[in-house]
């Protein structure tokens, strides 16, 4: 499903060249759940933006490799075709899920724009397909929750937010 193949991505600083990701491979097959672990700095999310070719450039740039889901190199795709996959395909939940929320929007209008975006729900539709989805991840009151805000939240909803 998803299989990376010496993938290698650097990152220009005002002296050096830093190479954060060297020749990595790994593959993920349906159904599989992987979990990245590392120290602080070794790569992991670098690792993970590549995947959806997310890398600032510049500084940053994917030197090598290949990045295959479902068959299709991600490295290759149109940036159209691209923005179906991330998102609707391919996700994160971040460690840290305070920074990948939008402070100023409603959980509910984040959700609904992203479920906009990925399916073919428009408003009342894209608000229920919404509601379900933090029922899912057990987000109680649901529906009172997508009038919040992410400040409202305590840190554990806010990932189980990011996962719906």
């Amino acid at each position: 499903m998803l299989d990376i193949r010496n993938l290698t991505v650097e990152f220009e600083t005002a002296h050096q060249r830093v190479r954060a990701v060297d020749g990595v491979s790994l593959a993920i097959g349906p159904g599989q759940v992987v979990g990245l672990v590392g120290e602080s700095g070794s790569g992991k999310t670098t690792l993970g933006l590549a995947v959806t070719r997310l890398i600032p450039e510049p500084p940053g740039a994917i030197r090598s490799g290949e990045i295959l889901f479902k068959g299709r190199d991600l490295l290759r795709l149109p940036q159209e075709e691209l923005v179906q996959v991330r998102g609707g395909a391919i996700a994160y939940v971040f460690q840290e899920p305070a920074t990948s929320l939008n402070p100023v929007m409603t959980v509910g209008r984040q959700l609904i724009e992203t479920v906009e975006r990925h399916t073919s729900r428009r408003s009342r539709a894209a608000r229920g397909r919404a509601v379900e989805l933090l029922a899912q991840v057990g987000i109680p009151a649901p529906e009172e929750r997508l009038s919040s805000y992410p400040h409202e939240l305590s840190g554990g909803m806010k990932q189980r937010v990011m996962r719906s």
